[in-house]
């Protein structure tokens, strides 16, 4: 009896197997089903189901991916070439002398700035049909499936041959196995990619006989269709599309083979048939919303805008557009039939059939006059003209534009001219073009009928334009053009009228006051040629104008001369407001008087404000008059003197008002505007002045610096030296003070001041840490003034210190026995301050000699260099002691503070000094204790001499070396003066 979990029982069990998940590579998923087929017993499902997997992922390995789509059409035909959009270019105007503005017809030249359509075909006839028919992508189908299709690949991929082979294997061995539809289905395929079409074919034929229910039944026949479409069998091809298109859209390749059958059709010249099923597809996809202007989904776009072109070729076959017309009438008209005119035309366009082309768009016109799209078709027709280089069919066309559509024409009665914002700019441009083109041909043509005729052509469109596009930015231009033509005609009280218009009617422009003074000639000429008895009508009406344009456009040029002479008498009388007044009334009325004329006048202007304190007004003033004057005149020093003046006025009156920001910098102006006035000078020195009392000592500096170059005779620049020295040392820039306060010194003719200024210099240079610089400065100070002699050794003192600083012992200590010598010396001179400075210098010089007795050792042999040592001591203390002579409180202090430490170190020494080696143990002692008896004493001495230092507190003296004494005593004598209370009695004396 069998186990029921025996191996045996696996041959009853049934396999499910699932579709394997493989990350690395379909190589694996294959071993991995491989591995399954070698290992497990064979069974009517899932082997089948395995091998049928296997193969599958063959035949992608074969294929490289799913997406076995192959481009079997050719590709890189030649391309044709693409329609270009016109070029825009603004019109073109040229003028010349009054009533002679030579117009140049934008639509000859090429000139028009009319927008062209949008949806201009680019694509030619042959491309498109070798893109449209080429073998569809059906890889994202719904069933996911991929068909064989007739390919050019010259390589058999081995995987390929694999899954070719197992899929036969399959349908032979299991021929029952429920999935053979799409074994069958993926042989097809199989044969396809490797090239083997024939076979592939064939497969297709047998599955659409033995599975004529199968999910694939409809796109094997769709396959079936395109190998025999690529093949040129296209009654074949259009017999297996119809297949498909018999399952309705219920098929998800309905579109496609409805599409294709057409192209079937077509290719067999059956062209109303193939138009049958174009209009089939086109009423589906307008019903179901893919309007041709509608990207909703880009591939339907594509599939619907590629039928609008197919049927193009079809009409242009059965005769062109009048078998739109015929067709349309036969199967009812559509809501897109004007895109049936619009693809037909850009056909013949593509093709250079531009008559043709034309005519197709105007057959719509003249069918439908009223049509939404009428104004558009009308605007590509004339671009077609252009396009074909007809520019008299060019000229009629945008005449008959402009006449059709008209904003006071019957078409917009129907229409919303503000949802055509585009045509609304066409209107524009197109009445500009007519109007310049017909006043360009009024004025070149040669016969007068032919002048006669243009003329009123232009006039109409003008008025035309005008009429419709009163505010428009070139409403003026064209207003005056209009004037222009009808002076020309001798039409002068039209021409009048017009150029009133032109001038007041719209808000300034260039061609305002030109246009006012243009009327006034034009009621002239009209007064003229007007019979007597009116012209004295007319001649009001001439007054009128001259004094509209007087009071509109002063600034023309009357009376110049006349003005300017009155208000220069008026200022000769002291009248200076009224004299202003002319002068302005001159200017403002006649800019383009003469030079000389207009200067005067200026001057005038200036002079009075300056009279009445208008600075700021007389500064302008002058400047006018400078821009005025020749280069090399006479007057324009006396004018820049005079501008300078009137600038340094304001500075003073800023000044005096407080407002110091404001006068500097008009006291500045002044070398930027009159850099050669004589009044520069000094307003950059007041200006210098005015920083320094508001402390802007950065800028005071740089007016300064300015000053120094720009004037270097100037008499100042001794003050301009001192200055400096102030800004730079307000301002913490030692060392540039410290270089003016030496410039100070050499330059000075005053001793204090050059005393003064070296010894700044020198403090200066030594704050600036430039120590060569200023020892050299204390050098000279001491060699220029050594007395009197406490301030010389001062200044001996500062130049020890430098050296100190600098590391030149030698000068130094040679400065300090000068300082000592002069001391001994200065007799009557001789002060608190000198003997200060003499002990100083005794106790730095002394400083050695502590030095060699702290540096000298007490060893072999004794005798010797204990003799060495107590010599050494002496000439210290004696040292000290005449440091001590000076009687200067805070160095006595040091010097007994030094003295009790030399006490102190020589007992120490004594104490730590080298022991003889032939001692035995009890020499030893007793010889220690010797040396303690010999040390002890110094110590005492010490301790009475640090004494002497606290005594000095009693009569209020205290200084460092006071309490380094006490620091000391603590040390020595703790019970004395380590303790608290004894502290507390210290600091309350000190206090």
């Amino acid at each position: 009896m069998r186990h029921k979990n025996s191996i045996g029982s696996l041959n009853k069990k049934k396999i499910v197997i699932k579709e394997a998940v493989v990350d690395d590579s379909l190589d694996k998923a294959m071993q991995a089903y491989r591995k399954f087929l070698e290992e497990t017993p064979e069974d009517d499902v899932a082997t089948p189901e395995a091998i049928r997997r296997l193969a599958d992922l063959q035949l992608e390995a074969g294929a490289g991916s799913y997406d076995f789509i192959k481009d079997v059409q050719q590709a890189g035909k030649t391309n044709q070439d693409r329609a270009q959009a016109a070029k825009v270019k603004q019109d073109k105007i040229k003028p010349d002398q009054f009533g002679k503005s030579a117009v140049v017809s934008p639509i000859l030249t090429g000139d028009s700035s009319s927008a062209e359509t949008e949806g201009v075909i680019d694509e030619s006839s042959d491309a498109f049909e070798e893109r449209a028919t080429r073998i569809a992508d059906l890889s994202n189908n719904p069933q996911n499936a991929v068909v064989a299709l007739p390919g050019n690949e010259s390589v058999i991929n081995a995987n390929t041959d694999e899954a070719i082979e197992l899929y036969k294997k399959l349908l032979k061995k299991y021929p029952l196995y429920d999935r053979n539809d799409q074994v069958m289905y993926q042989l097809a395929r199989a044969y396809d990619d490797g090239g083997r079409q024939e076979e592939a074919k064939k497969v297709l034929d047998e599955f659409i006989v033995k599975y004529p229910h199968s999910i694939h039944y409809d796109e094997a026949q769709f396959r079936r269709g395109e190998i025999f479409f690529v093949n040129r069998k296209y009654r074949s091809a259009q017999r297996a599309y119809s297949e498909v298109v018999k399952q309705g859209q219920a098929s998800a390749f309905f579109d496609q083979a409805l599409f294709k059958r057409g192209w079937s059709l077509f290719k067999n010249s059956l062209y109303e048939q193939a138009l049958d099923d174009y209009f089939r597809l086109l009423d589906i996809k307008t019903a179901a919303g893919y309007h041709i202007q509608t990207e909703t989904n880009k591939t339907e776009y594509q599939r619907v805008e590629d039928t609008f072109r197919v049927t193009s070729l079809c009409f242009s076959y059965l005769g062109g557009a009048d078998s739109i017309r015929k067709f349309l009438n036969s199967r009812g008209n559509r809501e897109y039939d004007y895109l049936l005119y619009k693809y037909l035309a850009e056909h013949y366009f593509v093709k250079r059939r531009y008559q043709d082309s034309a005519g197709t768009y105007n057959l719509f016109l003249e069918l439908n006059p009223l049509h939404e799209h009428a104004p558009s078709f009308h605007m590509r027709i004339i671009e077609i003209y252009k396009k074909g280089r007809f520019p008299k069919l060019v000229i009629e066309a945008k005449r008959q534009f402009a006449i059709e559509y008209a904003l006071n024409g019957k078409y917009w009665t129907y229409h919303d001219i503000s949802r055509f914002p585009g045509i609304l700019a066409f209107m524009k441009t197109n009445l500009n073009d007519l109007a310049k083109h017909y006043h360009a041909v009024s004025q070149q043509a040669r016969k007068r009928q032919d002048r006669k005729n243009a003329y009123k052509e232009a006039v109409r469109f003008y008025r035309s334009y005008l009429t419709s596009f009163p505010e428009d930015q070139q409403a003026p231009e064209l207003n005056f053009l209009l004037a222009e033509l009808l002076f020309d005609n001798k039409a002068f009280r039209e021409a009048a009228e017009e150029y009133e218009r032109t001038a007041y009617a719209y808000p300034v422009h260039a061609k305002s006051a030109e246009s006012g003074y243009a009327a006034v000639l034009s009621y002239r000429e009209y007064e003229v040629q007007s019979p007597k008895n009116l012209r004295a009508k007319i001649h009001l009406q001439t007054i009128r104008s001259s004094l509209q344009f007087a009071e509109v456009y002063p600034a023309h040029p009357q009376a110049a001369a006349v003005l300017t002479t009155t208000a220069e008498s008026l200022y000769a009388l002291k009248e200076y407001e009224r004299a202003i007044a002319a002068s302005r009334q001159m200017i403002e009325n006649h800019p383009k008087a003469r030079t000389a004329l207009t200067t005067a006048a200026w001057v005038v202007i200036a002079h009075s404000s300056f009279e009445l304190a208008q600075y700021d007004e007389a500064e302008r003033s002058y400047h006018k008059v400078l821009e005025m004057l020749p280069r090399n005149d006479a007057k324009k020093s006396s004018i820049t003197d005079k501008l300078a003046a009137s600038i340094y006025k304001q500075g003073e009156v800023h000044q005096n008002a407080g407002e110091l920001d404001q006068a500097v910098e008009d006291y500045l102006r002044i070398g930027k505007v009159a850099r050669r006035s004589p009044i520069r000078e000094i307003a950059e020195f007041d200006a210098a002045n005015v920083l320094m009392t508001m402390e802007a000592w950065g800028r005071a500096a740089e007016v300064l610096r300015s000053f120094r170059k720009t004037f270097p005779t100037s008499s100042k620049q001794f003050d301009v030296t001192t200055k400096l020295a102030l800004v730079y040392e307000k301002s913490d820039n030692s060392l540039l003070a410290a270089q003016e306060y030496e410039q100070i010194a050499h330059k000075s003719s005053d001793t204090a001041l050059q005393k003064e200024a070296l010894q700044k210099s020198a403090q200066l240079y030594a704050k600036a840490k430039d120590y060569p610089a200023a020892i050299k400065i204390y050098r000279r100070y001491i060699a220029r003034f050594p007395d009197p002699i406490e301030s010389a050794l001062e200044a001996r003192n500062e130049l020890a210190q430098l050296y100190k600083k600098t590391d030149n012992s030698k000068a130094y200590n040679k400065v300090l026995e000068q300082i000592v010598k002069i001391d001994g010396s200065a007799g009557p001179q001789r002060s608190d301050r000198t003997k200060y400075l003499a002990a100083s210098a005794l106790f730095e010089l002394t400083e050695p000699k502590l030095q060699a007795f702290n540096n000298a050792v007490l060893g072999e042999p004794f005798q010797k260099t204990l003799k060495n040592k107590k010599r050494l001591m002496q000439d210290a203390m004696d040292a000290y002691g005449k440091v001590a002579d000076y009687q200067v409180a805070e160095l006595v202090a040091a010097t007994t503070y030094k003295i009790a430490g030399i006490y102190y170190e020589f007992s120490q020494d004594l104490l730590n000094s080298a022991r003889p080696k032939n001692l035995n143990e009890e020499e030893l002692m007793q010889y220690e204790l010797l040396l303690e008896e010999q040390a002890y004493p110094f110590e005492e001495k010490a301790i009475n001499v640090h004494e002497k230092n606290i005594e000095l507190l009693a009569v209020g003296i205290f200084n460092k070396w006071i309490m380094k004494s006490l620091g000391q005593l603590a040390l020595l004598v703790p019970v004395r003066y380590a303790k608290q209370e004894q502290e507390e009695t210290f600091f309350a004396t000190i206090n």
